[in-house]
């Protein structure tokens, strides 16, 4: 049977092309549209659109008629109408999402979410997850969505591949540090900040560069002069992807410090990929997904600061443990979690659900695994951290 998909959701923007160009390739037919009219035009031509790309505002028609032809829907965000109409048909639908309580437990909306989603079909035995959050499958289980047909997933930015030799990962500076984010509250930049705080106090030499702008970027400038950090830490402010890439190249250290409202966070993915060592936050939706603790990089609690301290400077102490990170960090991007790996997954689930196969143990890791439930206290509950393994 062949496999013609259809991905509609809000934006077409650069997390989902190297996805799209992929299925693109490899399905029997492949197309994506965008549903927003809000979508940003700047800089758009004709030559840059991808030849597969439609916007629904612009041609309804034609989309619908690519919508009826495909026997394979991808959902993101997208009108409830667009949404009844694939679930009630006999197309295999997957929903494409992140977490969706990213705002914890509030009960007083738990009806009328719960009477939604289920209205909108996601209860239908020809729907699927595509969990881009190791959250999303508990979240969804919580409202009886999903259960046991919910697939690890995320995003996947363009992969960068090393040279033969792996030279660009081997010439890293081990004592530079980056944060990159917008600098807002659930992003938690200020832990940062903490951090150079302590290492500069405690004379153990580091660089940090803190990329990203937002509205405390000014207080942010004031601490560094009051702390006197202004000789290792540096605000760049926000920065193109290929500058921002040009920083990850070179240094050796990569903190990442979101709580909960990280749904995923593809700047992970994007450091994994130039080889940095990550010292990641438990609760940001990508990290149980992407990160096997002491093994290509290191977790802590979301909000132990002391932990994360301890685990960068323990990094900064042991060049060598760093670069060993940094490189099991950049095969299990280059082998396992990007677009071309996602997409031929993808395609295999597909099969087996066209021919009602098991789908339980198509794979044991990486896209298109089982999504478990896991609670929002996995890694305390766990057992298993880094600091828990040494002294065993």
């Amino acid at each position: 049977m062949q496999i013609r998909i259809i991905f509609i959701t809000n934006f077409f923007n650069s997390h989902q092309k190297p996805l799209s160009d992929a299925l693109y390739r490899k399905a029997d037919d492949f197309h994506f549209i965008s549903v927003s009219e809000q979508q940003n035009l700047v800089g758009r031509t004709v030559e840059q659109e991808p030849p597969y790309a439609s916007h629904y505002y612009e041609d309804r028609r034609a989309c619908d008629e690519w919508i009826d032809r495909a026997n394979v829907v991808i959902l993101g965000d997208v009108p409830r109408s667009l949404m009844v109409k694939c679930t009630r048909s006999k197309k295999i639908v997957f929903f494409y999402s992140e977490r969706p309580l990213k705002n914890g437990d509030e009960r007083f909306k738990f009806l009328p979410r719960w009477i939604k989603w289920h209205l909108q079909g996601r209860n239908r035995a020809n729907c699927y997850l595509l969990a881009a959050s190791a959250f999303a499958a508990a979240d969804f289980g919580r409202f009886g969505l999903f259960k046991g047909r919910a697939f690890k997933w995320g995003y996947f930015p363009e992969l960068e591949i090393c040279d033969e030799s792996d030279a660009e990962l081997k010439a890293k500076d081990p004592g530079r540090i980056i944060w990159c984010g917008r600098l807002v509250d659930w992003k938690h930049p200020e832990e940062a900040l903490r951090l150079a705080e302590r290492l500069h106090r405690e004379g153990i030499p580091f660089r940090m560069n803190i990329i990203g702008d937002g509205s405390c970027r000014e207080e942010f400038e004031r601490i560094i002069d009051e702390k006197n950090l202004r000789s290792c830490v540096e605000m760049t402010g926000s920065v193109k992807p290929e500058v921002l890439h040009e920083y990850m190249e070179k240094a050796g250290i990569f903190i990442f410090t979101s709580d909960r409202k990280e749904g995923w966070g593809a700047v992970l993915n994007e450091a994994m990929n130039r080889g940095m060592a990550a010292v990641a936050s438990d609760a940001a939706g990508s990290v149980p997904f992407l990160i096997d603790d002491g093994e290509n990089g290191l977790i802590y609690h979301s909000g132990d600061s002391e932990a994360l301290y301890r685990n960068v400077k323990s990094l900064l102490e042991d060049p060598g443990r760093q670069r060993e990170l940094g490189e099991e960090a950049y095969n299990t991007i280059r082998n396992l979690w990007n677009a071309e790996t996602a997409a031929e997954r993808l395609l295999a689930l597909i099969r087996r659900i066209q021919q009602h196969q098991n789908t339980d143990h198509l794979y044991s890791s990486g896209p298109c695994s089982k999504a478990e439930s896991i609670p929002e206290e996995w890694y305390i509950r766990s057992g298993t951290s880094q600091q828990e393994k040494q002294s065993r």
